[in-house]
């Protein structure tokens, strides 16, 4: 939770500007910029939005992480590892964490695209818990709710593919020979297989024999390839 606080410094701004140019209440970037952080309207509404953004990424994360632990830990017990278990361990992960934010995700949206105002008191939505009463008294509890299902689709396969090549890439940097050896073994399969279609092709292709340049262009890549093959298999002993 502390981690989507201090990044929420770095992400906010951006979601602001991206928000305005996506509903097309501004023109260009710049204008969105000018809009929401170079007028002092702007850059109340801004921090007025920020602490919107606050109640939905930092609770968004903490339940995520602890969500994604609990649904490891269950998964490991049927057996399940590797990559997939970190693709469906994150995507349960991903889904309940972003349909339990749904509302406060409802409120950044509202509090961030909302039309410039000359004075910030005539704006609608002030602060995350008067716009939550605005909404509930004129649009009803179901409004903070709305795009839960789509947001749960959205978040399923993108944090089950972030935790997949987190726990890679955590496997990969504490043990690097494990890697580089499968990293081996693959590139051999791949020279080897590339090395037996050359000669397939060669010997498939009797018309290649009279015309010395291509055949020999072939003979040269199938040396290049066994070279760095054994030279691969040296490098390992």
């Amino acid at each position: 939770m502390l981690g989507d606080a201090v990044g929420s410094i770095v992400r906010v701004p951006a979601e602001i500007v991206n928000k305005r140019l996506q509903l097309g209440l501004s023109s260009s970037w710049k204008s969105a910029v000018k809009d929401s952080f170079l007028s002092p309207t702007g850059i109340d509404s801004t921090f007025a939005s920020w602490e919107a953004v606050l109640w939905r990424d930092v609770p968004y994360g903490g339940l995520q992480i602890a969500a994604y632990e609990a649904a490891k830990t269950m998964l490991m017990g049927f057996g399940l590892a590797g990559l997939p278990l970190g693709i469906i361990a994150g995507a349960g992960a991903g889904l309940l964490a972003a349909v339990l934010t749904t509302p406060a995700d409802v409120l950044v949206t509202r509090m961030t695209t909302q039309s410039p105002q000359c004075y910030l008191e005539t704006k609608k939505y002030m602060s995350p818990i008067a716009t939550c009463r605005r909404i509930v008294k004129y649009e009803g509890f179901g409004a903070l709710w709305t795009g839960a299902f789509h947001r749960g689709l959205f978040y399923m396969p993108m944090i089950g593919l972030f935790f997949a090549g987190y726990e890679w890439f955590k496997y990969a940097i504490i043990n690097p020979s494990v890697v580089a050896a499968a990293g081996a073994t693959v590139l051999g399969s791949v020279v080897a297989a590339s090395r037996l279609l050359l000669t397939m092709g060669a010997r498939a292709l009797p018309a290649m024999r009279g015309r010395f340049p291509l055949h020999l262009l072939v003979l040269v890549l199938a040396h290049v390839f066994t070279n760095r093959r054994r030279s691969g298999r040296n490098a390992h002993m």
